[in-house]
């Protein structure tokens, strides 16, 4: 007969082996339920939803990201939707700066605060977030097409970059009609770097349907000319951010994070009127007119000559740096002769 202490044994043993379950099915069964399995009183859910909200701001601030919302286990979806945004980069070719994000977020019962869910359907949601803008797919999630189709939409951008004077004349020229606004960015890679205009220009456009004028320095010294001539009033920094509309224009922004500048296009505007009434958001001089043949030259002429002069001095300092070095080279070889030679 089997001792007290045996039959216990195999009873405990037998227990653990049907009621446990293998590794592999706690990794599934996970995957599906991690809040309810791990936590009943939902303090992992309020880690999750922590994460979620710290990971839209982060990357929707200055990018933008794509996150789906599940009710309810959607597996399948969790791994489909991210291919579609991975598909949509590479087809975009977007560099690293430039990505759309994704995220996966399981909600349960905290409504998200930038969001607002007024269905009450148990389908899983997904959501294009930039800047403070979300836009909602209205489709079928299964569908690649259509959920591709949609972000070409949501993930438009209006960028026009003049290559010639010409082309920029035309632009400001456009812009003194009142129903024409664009937003006027400058800056230089190297010196004053800007690196997420495009989500600038794209949320912007987004939410107000104003185009963006982006001009690189070094600029032509014609297009700079043309700038600087025509929008007179318009201070000579790195780097300028401005709204153009009405005949008139603003001073570079001070704010420069993409809702800042959305937020302000879109308030500027509301209050703008079409009848040049004064607005102290814009400068008190309006776009002056074009420049003809005969002032582009010499205009032009004169920035070649201003360029010339820096060169110049600098040549100059250069220079005379180079003759002090080689004269103290010179003082100090003949110092060491004379000691040489006195030790003789």
């Amino acid at each position: 007969m089997l001792s007290n202490l045996q039959i216990l044994t195999s009873f405990c043993f037998l227990y653990i082996s049907v009621a446990r379950p293998t590794e592999d099915a706690q990794i599934i069964e996970q995957n599906v339920t991690v809040p309810e399995i791990l936590d009943p009183k939902g303090r992992d859910h309020e880690k999750a939803f922590q994460r979620t909200i710290s990971v839209v701001q982060y990357r929707s601030a200055f990018g933008r990201i794509v996150l789906l919302i599940c009710q309810r286990p959607c597996k399948l979806l969790r791994s489909s939707i991210p291919q579609v945004v991975r598909d949509y980069n590479e087809e975009k070719s977007y560099s690293s700066d430039d990505l759309i994000y994704y995220h996966y977020h399981y909600l349960r019962q905290s409504p998200l605060p930038f969001y607002n869910m007024t269905s009450t359907s148990k389908e899983p949601i997904i959501l294009y977030i930039s800047a403070g803008n979300v836009k909602e797919f209205h489709g079928e999630l299964s569908n690649k097409v259509e959920i591709t189709s949609w972000l070409q939409k949501v993930d438009k951008i209006d960028v026009f970059v003049p290559k010639t004077s010409q082309e920029l004349d035309n632009y400001l020229t456009d812009a003194e009609n009142c129903e024409k606004s664009y937003l006027l960015i400058v800056h230089d890679s190297l010196k004053c770097p800007f690196d997420y205009w495009m989500n600038v220009a794209r949320v912007v456009y987004s939410g107000t349907q104003v185009p963006t004028i982006l001009l690189e320095r070094p600029m032509e010294n014609a297009v700079e000319v043309t700038l600087y001539r025509r929008l007179f009033s318009l201070p000579q920094q790195c780097l300028i951010v401005s709204l153009i509309h009405n005949n008139q224009y603003t001073q570079p922004f001070t704010e420069l994070a993409p809702d800042a500048i959305v937020d302000t296009v879109r308030d500027t505007l509301e209050y703008a009127t079409c009848n040049h009434e004064e607005n102290k958001v814009f400068t008190k001089s309006g776009i002056r007119a074009s420049l003809t043949d005969l002032q582009m030259e010499y205009f032009v002429r004169e920035v070649d000559l201003k360029k010339l002069e820096h060169k110049t001095a600098y040549i100059a300092v250069g220079l005379a740096g180079g003759i002090a070095v080689i004269a103290l080279a010179i003082s100090i070889f003949w110092g060491l002769n004379g000691s040489a030679f006195t030790r003789e």
